[in-house]
């Protein structure tokens, strides 16, 4: 993820519509001493607002004792690193094996990530989460002998709305206007339930790895 410096926190009015313009540039590549507006070409602009950061957890479910036997390829993405873990399966092992291998050789990533079973006699069941609140990463099967194994998030942050973006070239920037409607608005909770997150990044159309976060900070609602 690349980082922009802008930093903004929003205050919106609740049933009202709301508009906020945001400006970007970027070094010149010919010219570095220079800025030029940021190209954004070959991106979606994607503005949301999100609730009070969770943490994101994945459940790994064991369907079969034993597993069938081969090689299961599993993939975790952090930060636009994908760590790749392949745990092979003898002949005659149990689920319970299976479980030890995964618990492993997600220990072995030496990421900030928990992992373990919920009880010492669950064989069938892994719970993955990460250390801290608001950490996107993803987990997945690449491949497996069979369909011994399912993976399905448990928790994780859902967008309570999106911006609608519109980008225009002005002069030595790029203008970025996001919009709530009025409709939008009446439904966001009071600031009683505390500050809400609000970011815009950009997402590359081909690598939707490769993002760049253009601004970020706090939503605060209050009555008209």
């Amino acid at each position: 993820m690349t980082f922009f410096a802008q930093r903004a926190n929003l205050l919106v009015y609740q049933g009202l519509p709301f508009s906020q313009v945001f400006r970007f540039d970027e070094p010149d590549p010919t010219a570095p001493q220079y800025t030029q507006p940021l190209d954004l070409t070959g991106y979606t602009l994607v503005g949301q607002v999100e609730a009070q950061p969770k943490v994101k957890a994945y459940g790994i479910d064991i369907l079969a004792d034993p597993p069938a036997p081969g090689l299961y390829v599993l993939a975790l993405v952090y930060m636009g690193v994908t760590y790749t873990m392949e745990i092979e399966v003898l002949p005659g092992e149990t689920a319970k094996e299976l479980q030890e291998k995964i618990l492993k050789a997600l220990k072995n990533l030496d990421l900030p990530l928990s992992a373990c079973a919920p009880s010492c006699a669950d064989a069938w069941h892994i719970v993955a989460a990460w250390y801290w609140p608001g950490v996107e990463w993803s987990l997945d099967i690449v491949s497996q002998p069979d369909d011994d194994l399912d993976i399905d998030v448990q928790q994780e942050n859902i967008p309570l709305l999106e911006f609608a973006e519109a980008a225009v070239v002005d002069g030595d920037y790029t203008k970025v206007t996001l919009t709530l409607t009025s409709e939008q608005t009446a439904g966001l909770p009071m600031a009683g339930d505390g500050p809400l997150r609000w970011r815009l990044v950009a997402v590359n159309d081909i690598n939707p790895q490769d993002v760049k976060l253009l601004v970020c900070g706090l939503l605060m609602v209050a009555r008209t």
